[in-house]
């Protein structure tokens, strides 16, 4: 056998050149020419490549286009600037640059996105439920210690939920939600935390359940779903003895003279028969509630959301904070965006995260002070719905 047939080292791929003429190769790399001197030490095969790469590359991300930055707590007034097409205005095309330029995006969304269907908000000026003249203690019907403490308060609740129900039922995503949706189909979007009941990004084809008759649990390790709702959803009901879920059924909750104000476990009464025709003695019946979170209770999930929280306040890859249609009175979602600003104080300084605030109403200085004095990058004063005609 000859040596030839045991070879262990592949042909060589370059060619030697000649370091007196490396001026001149690099003007061959440059326009894309290779020499075929014999003297040169050029690849074979790897340069034509890596010439074709160098002049593909993609263009650099708004946070390095400075021009555009505004002044912290700079106000948009999102709906004249729109109307009116300035797509020249500085503080639009920053919005418009961050809305499709950023790859990372945490949003906390309020009920102010979904008031556009017709679904009212809790505590805005014209239409919260909390600033109602008719009834001036409707805050009273989201205190879990309020709720059953007599049948008029039940009665009212379960009107609230049945309505609310409806409304949730009847309505479709807004031009915001469907912003959602396509940040979420172009991979853009690390995480929403909605204070919403509604469900209506469930609606969504991102997000779209596969069994609804299956309440989503929150898995207790990696990976998390994309969405996170803070508070409940008004499609379930819960018992409270055997902890049975369900979609919910609002002829349980329309009260007659037939019915409890407060619906029994379906589930706890087959059982309660089957212990009765056995001779077993009774456990009792359970009570159902909607699968929404109350004030004065503790979380079900508590735990499962504080694990996702955490995950993303540690994260430095989060480039935008949206924050869309709150006011921001629960001190836990306060606590998550406080949170997130000082981790990636770093980052704000450097100009790779930004922080944007959507309200029809301007932030209060209780949320000016949550950031400090770094602020926020862009407050957008007007229709959040707006937004959604700035995406590509």
């Amino acid at each position: 056998m000859t040596s030839n047939s045991h070879m262990l080292t592949p042909p060589p791929t370059l060619e030697k050149v000649d370091r007196k003429n490396l001026s001149q190769l690099t003007d061959d790399i440059i326009d894309g020419k290779l020499n075929k001197n014999p003297n040169r030490l050029v690849p074979k095969s790897l340069l034509p490549q890596l010439i074709k790469v160098d002049k593909q590359k993609k263009p650099r991300p708004y946070f390095t286009l400075k021009k555009n930055k505004p002044a912290k707590n700079s106000v948009l007034i999102i709906d004249h600037l729109i109307h009116n097409h300035d797509k020249n205005d500085k503080n639009l095309k920053f919005l418009t640059s961050v809305l499709n330029d950023c790859s990372n995006i945490i949003m906390i969304t309020g009920a102010g996105i979904s008031t556009h269907c017709g679904i009212p908000d809790f505590r805005s000026n014209e239409n919260g439920l909390f600033k109602s003249k008719i009834q001036k203690d409707n805050k009273s019907l989201f205190d879990i210690n309020s709720i059953y403490s007599n049948n008029e308060q039940t009665l009212r609740f379960n009107k609230l939920i049945t309505n609310l129900h409806k409304l949730s039922q009847d309505n479709e995503p807004t031009p915001f939600h469907h912003l959602i949706n396509k940040l979420s189909s172009q991979g853009r979007l690390r995480r929403v935390y909605t204070q919403n009941i509604d469900a209506l990004e469930l609606k969504l084809p991102s997000f779209k359940l596969n069994n609804p008759t299956e309440f989503p649990h929150l898995p207790s390790k990696p990976p998390y779903p994309q969405l996170i709702q803070l508070h409940g959803t008004i499609n379930y009901t819960q018992c409270n003895k055997c902890h049975n879920i369900e979609l919910l059924n609002p002829h349980d909750f329309i009260h007659n003279d037939e019915t409890e104000l407060v619906p029994n476990c379906i589930q706890c009464q087959e059982f309660e028969e089957v212990r009765q025709i056995a001779g077993l003695r009774s456990k009792g019946v359970g009570k159902l509630r909607p699968k929404i979170v109350l004030y004065n209770e503790i979380h079900p999930e508590g735990d499962e959301i504080a694990k996702i929280i955490n995950m993303d306040t540690k994260s430095k890859k989060i480039d935008c904070l949206l924050i869309v249609g709150t006011t921001l009175e629960i001190p836990g979602v306060r606590q998550l965006i406080n949170n997130l600003n000082k981790n990636l104080e770093r980052q704000r300084t450097m100009g790779k995260f930004v922080v944007i605030f959507v309200s029809n109403e301007l932030p209060s200085n209780k949320i000016l002070k949550l950031f400090d004095d770094s602020g926020i990058d862009l407050i957008v004063h007007g229709d959040c719905q707006m937004l959604a005609k700035l995406v590509r």
